[in-house]
């Protein structure tokens, strides 16, 4: 019996242990099919000692649902589409049964037509959404599910950037059913707020029924986020945009080299220094930053600000650095012991600090005092290659590489007034505090609203409640979405993978 498996590395020398790629780190890979985590279920101990079968024939199962549960009070096991790929090898049956095919929303009718407002889920193309499922009569079974290939395979396109969103759910109809806060805290301050589930993919496999351990449960996820509609992020922006012509920069700085280059006596007037920035309108309208370096965004165009869920406690995708989504234990509860009291103020700050890296390359300087003028971005003053002109051609040449300083003093004051200019206390604080009154309302929603566990394990400590009890059926879910006191409400398993239980033919 030779099963589609992952590669196996040192780490699968011991099954409890996890390890951790990061989304740039997994994406950049020629597929998905690095091990992320092995955690691997030993059987009872009296079905190891009855596993072998006399004829060498066994009944497998193996099962793997994209989506399972309830959402909005309709359950999902009854909606086309969505009831999963199911194998099941008895007498009479081949060698190998396999149920393999991709999940739909589509038809939405009756009591599921509901859903069309709260759940969307990625088209078939897009390669995400495919159910996995081979029993073997000689022992072995495979469910796998989401980004996998027609062999069970975990798999996802190699661009790092090109990971789909796999599922989104709108938050903020169920939300308004709580009473009190902290739901009601968001649902005001916002028109929409949905939970973005990126490309997931999740593998149970019984390779041998005798074998300790059993069953090899693995999971991945390439994102998640939380996205709020709200007219905050395009004040924010708005604002900033206005402010920016009228920046006031401190000259004070530049004076210093300035002076120090005899050439440029009675060129530059130190009196009068002139420093001037703008920026175009597009530049701002893009997500801001836009480029994963932070755990925010703000898109003023769309009107939303998201926060991506995967890097808030993590940090950036940075290379080589472990993805805080991958590798957690079995049944990881996020946020569940909530969030430090700096954590909005850290959120914002990081974003500033990502959004003065993207704007380096954006906002224009220029420089003009006497009959110098200088111009360039910020980030070509920062490296000294900015142009400039004394309006004599003689002068220019012989500055040659003597500018660099004045240049790298300028991109310093300026930076030092976009930092001030983006202080919680300045110019913006208006918009800022809308901002951090929202990341609050947000971080409340996650924390105590909100039940959010990843690589759910049944026969394992903290399962879910709804996990199986059935002895030697192995289950593992990429992502559970549920709310706390209020399961009927939302109890959604995303991407659900499920083998055994494989028992000796009679």
């Amino acid at each position: 019996m030779n099963p589609p498996s992952l590669p196996r590395t040192r780490m699968d020398s011991n099954p409890d242990k996890q390890a951790g790629l990061t989304r740039r780190g997994v994406l950049a890979s020629t597929a998905w099919i690095a091990p992320v985590l092995l955690t691997a279920t030993a059987a009872p101990l009296a079905a190891a000692s009855t596993c072998q079968s006399p004829s060498g024939l066994y009944s497998t199962r193996a099962g793997a649902r994209l989506l399972h549960g309830s959402l909005a009070g309709v359950s999902l096991n009854a909606v086309t589409g969505l009831t999963g790929s199911q194998a099941s090898n008895s007498a009479g049956s081949p060698p190998i049964v396999t149920v393999a095919g991709p999940a739909t929303l589509a038809p939405l009718s009756g009591a599921a037509a509901v859903l069309s407002g709260i759940l969307t889920l990625a088209d078939a193309n897009l390669g995400v959404v495919h159910q996995f499922a081979r029993a073997n009569r000689d022992g072995g079974s495979l469910g796998a599910v989401g980004a996998v290939s027609d062999s069970g395979s975990i798999t996802l396109n190699p661009d790092p950037y090109a990971a789909p969103d796999l599922a989104r759910v709108e938050l903020k109809g169920l939300l308004e059913n709580l009473a009190g806060a902290p739901a009601a805290d968001l649902v005001g301050a916002v028109s929409d707020v949905a939970l973005v589930v990126g490309a997931v993919g999740a593998r149970s496999e019984i390779a041998d029924p005798c074998a300790e351990p059993v069953a090899l449960r693995q999971y991945l996820m390439s994102h998640l986020a939380l996205e709020l509609s709200t007219p905050a992020a395009g004040a924010l922006v708005s604002a900033l945009t206005a402010a920016l012509p009228t920046l006031a920069v401190d000259t004070s700085r530049i004076l210093g080299p300035l002076s120090s280059i005899p050439l440029l006596g009675g060129i530059f007037d130190a009196a009068n220094i002139s420093v001037s920035v703008s920026i175009t309108a597009d530049a701002l309208l893009q997500p801001l930053p836009g480029d994963g370096s932070a755990a925010l965004t703000l898109d003023a165009e769309a009107g939303t600000a998201s926060l991506d869920l995967s890097t808030l406690f993590g940090g950036s995708y940075v290379a080589g650095t472990p993805g805080w989504l991958n590798g957690l234990a079995p049944n990881t509860a996020l946020f569940a012991s909530g969030f430090p009291v700096s954590a909005v103020s850290t959120i914002l700050d990081q974003w500033v600090s990502a959004l003065l890296a993207r704007l380096a390359s954006s906002v224009a300087i220029t420089v003009t005092t006497g009959s110098l003028k200088l111009s360039g971005t910020l980030a070509q003053f920062a490296s000294g290659t900015a142009t400039f002109t004394t309006g004599n051609r003689l002068t220019d040449r012989l500055l040659g590489g003597l500018m660099g300083g004045v240049m790298v003093a300028v991109a310093g004051s300026v930076e030092a007034a976009l930092e001030a200019l983006l202080d919680p206390a300045g110019v913006l604080s208006v918009e800022l505090t809308a901002i951090t009154d929202l990341l609050s309302a947000a971080l409340l929603l996650l924390s105590d609203v909100l039940a959010l566990t990843v690589n759910a394990q049944n026969h394992r400590p903290g399962s879910l409640p709804s996990a199986s009890t059935v002895p030697g059926q192995f289950e593992v879910t990429a992502l559970h979405v549920g709310v706390i006191g209020a399961a009927s409400l939302l109890a959604l398993s995303i991407g659900h993978a499920v083998a055994g239980p494989n028992v000796p033919r009679a």
